[in-house]
Parts: structure tokens; C-alpha cells; sequence
């Protein structure tokens, strides 16, 4: 049996999570961020943390205008953005988080759903006094914008899921048996993946970048950068919790067929998901969201942040200006 069946084998039970609660936060000394995310800050943007009730939460933010959050995915930390980000500045207020346990952010929570997730995000807002904002989520961001999206949709004008099919739906069925997605499994294998990836997060990283572009070496100083994102114990720990937790989301979804009528964009790359689009936005048009478009990038794989950020950056601005 090959490998990556052997680790499709394990399993994959769908992605991340149920419910949100807001809690008051206050704006707290932010805590060293990786110096090499640090050292691509865009022009004009700014590092800052909040304290959450179970850590706190690293972001960068740049621009004026209304407000536009960018969740990053697998293997990234917030400066996946930080080709697309500059463009947009000048029309809205660019934010750019750590997930929970990722980069510069920190928790002392085994929770990592999208609920969970969706908390510290719609916390972010409130401390900046944010009343809605336009979602992209890439990867693993992609289901904590749809969660809130679900749970507080009047602070939420649209939501781009970019690179990021939704647990559970039946288009799911085709992602999980790719075997491009055999990580998966492994990740969800306890404590494993911690004693293999430990002082290889680079070798890791760059395995991901290179198959998204089909081969082609990625920029070493991008590999290096994300590696850091990932390197300490509690931040690997924070990954591999992330997908040990995707049974979660199954549920969630399920529990949230009721009608969702913000704008939804499923984007895919031409290399990767794009194939599934079609596939995507009909599930979640029967799952109950109303207005639901998909689009396909032309020459991308999973990373179009990386890869076509000037096109994703024209059409993250389309149509986060579309308003409701």
C-alpha cells in the first residue's frame, strides 16, 4: 500500500466547528512576533496584539477604508498576505491575524474549531470597534470566516473562501480521497506528527509551496519565514490540534442549513480545487446560502496569495466594495 494511502486511511472526519461567544478584551503589550514575519511588514501596516480569555492575538493592519480581514491557511502565518495587502490598502483597512497558536499568536486552549477561532476573530473586531467587516479565508481560514459568517452574519458583509472546500458537504468526499490532501490523516494521528516534524519545519514547508506551484522551488526566504511560524513546540501543537479537531466542523456545518443570504465567493486555483468549484458552490447553495458565486484562477495552485496576487488582489477588492 502506498503512503498516502496508508494515511488516507486514517482518516479525516470533516473540519472544524459549533457556536461563538463574544467576550470583552482588552489591548495588551503585544508579545514578540517570529522576526522573520516581522521583516516583510508592508509600508504603512502596523503589529499589534490583544488579549484574549485564553491568550492572546497577534495581527498586522494597514489601510483606511471599511474593514477587510485576510485568515491565512497551512503552512502560513499573516504574511501570506503581504502581496496582496498593499494594493488594497488604499480602499480599505487591511487585517491581517495569527490564528489561534499560530505565529505571533498565543493560547492556552485545546479548543481549535472554527467556533473557537471565529471568537478570537469577531473579539478583533470589537476591540477596533468594527461593526462588519468583508472575510478571505484561505486553507484552514477558509472555515473559520463561513463559521462566522453562520453565527454573527450581520457583522459579516461577505465571505471569499479561497483554496478552502468545507468539511462535511459532499464535494468534501472528492477533497479527502485526493492524494494530494494526505496530510490530513497524518496530521490527525496523535502525537506522531510532533516527534517527525520537530526541527524539520522547513523540509515540511517547502514540500507544500513546491507542489502548489508544480514543482517549482519556492522563494527560500518564504520557507524560512513560515518554518518560524510553526517552529516552537506549542505552535506545532496548535497546528496539529487544528485538524485533530476537523470532525467538528462536519457537525457544524450540518447543524447551519438555514438561510444565509450574505455574499459567498468560492475561489479556487486552476491547479488545484479549481475543478471543484462548480461542485462547491452548489453544496452551498443547497446548505442554504443564497447568493453564491465561484471563480477559478487561472495558473494557480493552493497558494494564489503566493502565486497570482495581483489577480487575487483585483478580485478580493471587487468584491468586498459589493457590500450586502
Amino acid at each position: 500500500m502506498r503512503r498516502a494511502d496508508v494515511f488516507r486511511a486514517l482518516g479525516l472526519a470533516a473540519v472544524f466547528a459549533a457556536g461563538l461567544t463574544l467576550f470583552a478584551c482588552q489591548q495588551t503589550a503585544p508579545e514578540a512576533t517570529p522576526a522573520a514575519s516581522a521583516s516583510v511588514l508592508p509600508a504603512g501596516f502596523k503589529e499589534a496584539t490583544i488579549g484574549l480569555p485564553e491568550g492572546q492575538l497577534h495581527y498586522v493592519a494597514g489601510g483606511q477604508g471599511p474593514a477587510l480581514i485576510l485568515l491565512h491557511g497551512f503552512p502560513e502565518d499573516w504574511s501570506a498576505w503581504r502581496r496582496v495587502a498593499p494594493s488594497l490598502a488604499g480602499r480599505f483597512t487591511v487585517i491581517m491575524p495569527d490564528l489561534r497558536g499560530l505565529g505571533g499568536s498565543t493560547t492556552i486552549a485545546e479548543r481549535f474549531d472554527p467556533e473557537a477561532m471565529a471568537a478570537d476573530i469577531a473579539m478583533l473586531m470589537a476591540n477596533r470597534g468594527i461593526a462588519d467587516a468583508y472575510l478571505v479565508g484561505h486553507d484552514i481560514g477558509g472555515p473559520v470566516a463561513y463559521a462566522l459568517a453562520r453565527l454573527q452574519p450581520r457583522r459579516v458583509r461577505g465571505v471569499m473562501l479561497v483554496e478552502s472546500p468545507l468539511e462535511g458537504m459532499p464535494s468534501w468526499e472528492k477533497v479527502r480521497n485526493s492524494p494530494l490532501m494526505w496530510h490530513l490523516g497524518f496530521h490527525q494521528t496523535p502525537n506522531l506528527p510532533e516527534q517527525l516534524l520537530a526541527g524539520r519545519e522547513e523540509i515540511y514547508v517547502r514540500h507544500f509551496l513546491a507542489e502548489s506551484a508544480g514543482g517549482t522551488p519556492p522563494d527560500e526566504a518564504d520557507v524560512a519565514r513560515y518554518a518560524t511560524a510553526y517552529r516552537a513546540p506549542e505552535r506545532l501543537h496548535a497546528l496539529l490540534s487544528i485538524y485533530r479537531q476537523l470532525d467538528k466542523q462536519e457537525a457544524f456545518n450540518s447543524a447551519h442549513r438555514e438561510p444565509l443570504g450574505i455574499p459567498i465567493t468560492v475561489v479556487g486555483g486552476e491547479r488545484v480545487f479549481g475543478p471543484l468549484v462548480d461542485g462547491m458552490t452548489e453544496d452551498l447553495r443547497n446548505w442554504g446560502a443564497t447568493r453564491v458565486e465561484g471563480v477559478v484562477v487561472p495558473k494557480a495552485g493552493h497558494y494564489i496569495a503566493d502565486e497570482q496576487p495581483e489577480a487575487l488582489a483585483a478580485l478580493i477588492a471587487a468584491r468586498a466594495a459589493g457590500g450586502r
